[in-house]
């Protein structure tokens, strides 16, 4: 029997719809080996946020992080927003998944990503812009003098040389290592911490006593704790109990978030994750495709999570075909899954290691490999 109340869908957008890091990308157009150092600031942003829980750092901070080296090297509102416009790629079904969802259930995105990088994609879904929560990101407020553009292309340099050192070391295949169970600086390899202490050097002694400091200091990302309370307040201006909120993510952006709906009795579903997003998810998904994402959101929103669970623990294209759908997303449910199923499963801990290593690989696979091993 259908159960008739207001459900609630939020996802990020990077990863369950869109192939894109678009941070990394920019960063890789305008500056100089640009993906290779947002890489080494991503670890090192892994590092504060995950490891050494510095106070007032989030999760995805590495947006406020790479903000003055792309301000010295000339980027622009206008060329960020171009670039974002051209480059765009989605993954099959994204724009059919998301009008599909909208017209069932309220929907959000929230993305931690700069906001001038989204303005094709509202025109296109013809999403309210309130309902996309991401990083408010004005860089042409920020004027660098000649000096100080002087010094973050030297410092450009200098990170450019520790990350080349870190690449080429045979067993570093993600530039610094974490530890297992690191918890303090002093978990960390002498070299490593060397490394940390000197990029603490550059961003909080160095860069952010410049002018162009203001950009780690005005711009607020929407990173892990920023998603986690977006959605607080979306379910509050909506009136939607937790348990009828379902939410998709991929990486360590999205943890708080992903906790926040498990611990909740929500739905909390891992989208070609990561690590960081597979510990904090209650649901795997391994897919090319958003077809199941509609699926998933369609009997949610019809039967609630228990009957959804109840679907993924007996997973069968079998089982899946007991349940009616629209004739549009039936229509593709019989193109795609009766070729090859995706990949849903509950995750325990039985499971938890092989997952991770399956939705790693798979996520590298289709978003690349220098998007794949970010956090």
């Amino acid at each position: 029997m259908q159960v008739q109340r207001m459900r609630l869908f939020i996802s990020d957008w990077e990863g369950p719809f869109g192939k894109n890091d678009y941070a990394m990308e920019i960063s890789d157009h305008f500056i100089p080996n640009g993906a290779l150092i947002f890489t080494l600031l991503s670890k090192y942003d892994d590092i504060l946020a995950d490891v050494l829980k510095r106070n007032n750092y989030g999760a995805g901070d590495t947006l406020k992080l790479i903000l003055p080296f792309l301000r010295a090297y000339g980027a622009t509102n206008d060329k960020i927003e171009k670039f974002a416009t051209k480059r765009t790629r989605l993954l099959s079904y994204s724009l059919d998944t998301l009008q599909f969802v909208k017209s069932i259930m309220p929907s959000y995105i929230i993305s931690a990503s700069y906001d001038i990088c989204f303005s094709h994609i509202w025109k296109i879904l013809e999403i309210p812009r309130e309902n996309f929560y991401c990083t408010k990101l004005n860089i042409d407020d920020y004027e660098l003098n000649k000096n100080e553009k002087e010094r973050l292309e030297k410092i450009t340099a200098e990170l450019m040389n520790i990350a080349n050192q870190l690449a080429n070391r045979k067993d570093r295949a993600e530039l610094i290592n974490i530890p297992k169970n690191a918890r303090k600086l002093g978990d960390f390899s002498k070299d490593d911490r060397e490394i940390i202490e000197k990029l603490d050097s550059y961003f909080w002694e160095e860069i952010y006593s410049m002018d162009a400091g203001r950009m780690l200091k005005e711009v607020e990302v929407i990173d892990s704790s920023g998603k986690a309370e977006a959605i607080k307040i979306i379910r509050k201006k909506l009136g939607v109990d937790l348990k009828n909120c379902m939410y998709i993510g991929d990486s360590i952006t999205d943890t708080l978030a992903l906790r926040y709906l498990r611990e909740n009795n929500g739905l909390a579903i891992s989208f070609n994750g990561n690590e960081y997003a597979i510990k904090e998810a209650e649901i795997a998904v391994i897919s090319d495709n958003t077809v199941i994402t509609s699926l998933l959101a369609d009997i949610f929103n019809k039967y609630g999570k228990k009957l959804l669970l109840e679907l993924i623990k007996n997973w069968s294209l079998k089982n899946i075909e007991k349940y009616s759908y629209p004739n549009k997303l039936q229509k593709s449910i019989n193109q795609i899954f009766k070729k090859k199923m995706p990949r849903v499963e509950i995750i325990s801990k039985n499971n938890i290691r092989e997952l991770v290593e399956a939705s790693t690989n798979f996520r590298k696979r289709i978003r690349g490999e220098m998007i794949g091993v970010l956090g």
